[in-house]
């Protein structure tokens, strides 16, 4: 996905990933938006567990449960600018502290390293990208398929002719 000034995060972020691998092996990527200096976020699997980075880490972070394949997940990471949570299918499985820089012009990758390699084997049913950090309750309702009509959030879908995503903020009034 081409750069766009709604994906750029400053100190808090939320990425969500609903998938399910054909297989597990070795490094596959659902979301890679990380520069040369490790400035952005990385969303992964390695050997099935969940593996990320928020910035200044180079995939040091990983949850504590294992996935399988053949069975759908629904990954949620937040990160408020200094403690990150891992929930897996709603349920808190690890969390920590981390320092990080998510600013990056780059562009975000969907499926694949940047050095096109390490490419999901599976299918993606949704990706969902937050400029905060939701909470627990936020995370189960995410998960219920529940609107967070008390957040904006960025609405992304394919366009089936171009090979281009197309991305709008929906907006909300309070």
């Amino acid at each position: 996905m081409k750069y766009s000034s709604l994906l750029n995060f400053s100190q808090k972020m939320t990425m969500y990933v609903r998938f399910k691998l054909n297989k597990i092996n070795g490094s596959q990527y659902f979301l890679h938006k990380m520069d040369g200096s490790y400035k952005g976020f990385v969303m992964r699997v390695l050997d099935g567990r969940i593996g990320f980075s928020f910035g200044s880490t180079q995939y040091q972070n990983y949850s504590q449960s294992s996935i399988n394949s053949g069975q759908w997940y629904s990954i949620a990471i937040t990160y408020d600018s200094s403690e990150y949570k891992v929930y897996i299918d709603g349920n808190l499985d690890s969390k920590g502290s981390v320092d990080s820089d998510l600013s990056s012009s780059n562009t975000l990758l969907i499926g694949k390293h940047s050095q096109d390699v390490d490419f999901l084997n599976g299918e993606i049913d949704e990706i969902r990208l937050y400029n905060y950090c939701l909470t627990e309750f936020d995370v189960k309702q995410v998960l219920s398929m529940k609107q967070l009509s008390y957040y904006p959030s960025l609405k992304v879908y394919p366009n089936p002719f171009i090979e281009t995503l197309h991305i709008e903020q929906l907006n909300y009034e309070f």
